[in-house]
Order: C-alpha cells, then structure tokens, then sequence
C-alpha cells in the first residue's frame, strides 16, 4: 500500500510502449519492452530498498519518453531535482542519472550506473532528498 503511487505511474505508463517509431513526427526511436523492463526494475528496485531498509516512501516520479528510444524517470520537489535516463549502451541497460538541490546548483550528483544491482551511493541520495 506504501507504493501504491509508484505502482500507478508504472501502470499508467504502460502505453509508452505502443509508441511507434517516429512517435512525435521528427524521427524518434521506438521503446523496447526491454528498456521498459529495466525502468520498472530500476524505479521499484529502489523503491522498495528504501522502503524496506529505512521504511521511507520514495516520491513518485513523472515518467516520460525521450526521443533516442529511452525512458526518463524525473523527480521535481520544492528542494530537489532529480532525472534518471534509462538507456541501453553496448548490450547493457544503464541509468544515467543527474540532480541537484535547487538552492545549491553547485553540488549536483550526476553519473551512470547499471540498472541493477542497487548502488549505495545513489540509495543514499535518493533516501535522503526524494522520500517522506
């Protein structure tokens, strides 16, 4: 019941995958099922680590296409500002991922990392700026 959100956007995002190519009429990629698998696997991965480990309930993201055939997975509170794009890069599916803290640009995180397994410095950030 505490993901119940997350859940819901996952769900409601569903018809990402009946995007054709070329779906905003400037020669956009298609979406894989594979890469929406590995969005899934990375939002509820860590959803649920932070919920099991520290009982804290991720904010849910907006969850939106990108032209080269990824999946972007944005956060935008008060405070914080946070984007993962998953993407596939040689065979591998990869979050690249950048935020900051709106009062503090200059201390930004930003990096790649595999979609699985969790990466504890990314859990950290997450936990700390995008739960209640």
């Amino acid at each position: 019941p505490e993901l119940k959100a997350i859940h819901a956007k996952l769900v409601g995002s569903l018809p990402l995958l009946d995007y054709e190519e070329s779906w905003d009429d400037d020669g956009a990629e298609a979406f894989t099922p594979e890469v929406f698998v590995n969005m899934f696997r990375f939002l509820v991965g860590y959803a649920n680590e932070i919920f099991d480990t520290y009982g804290k309930v991720l904010a849910t993201p907006a969850i939106g296409p990108f032209g080269n055939g990824s999946l972007d997975v944005s956060w935008r509170t008060p405070t914080t500002r946070f984007l993962v794009n998953i993407r596939t890069y040689k065979d591998n599916y990869k979050a690249y991922f950048y935020g900051d803290l709106r009062d503090q640009e200059e201390m930004p995180i930003e990096g790649n990392v595999p979609v699985a397994p969790i990466q504890d410095h990314l859990l950290a950030w997450m936990r700390h700026y995008l739960t209640s």
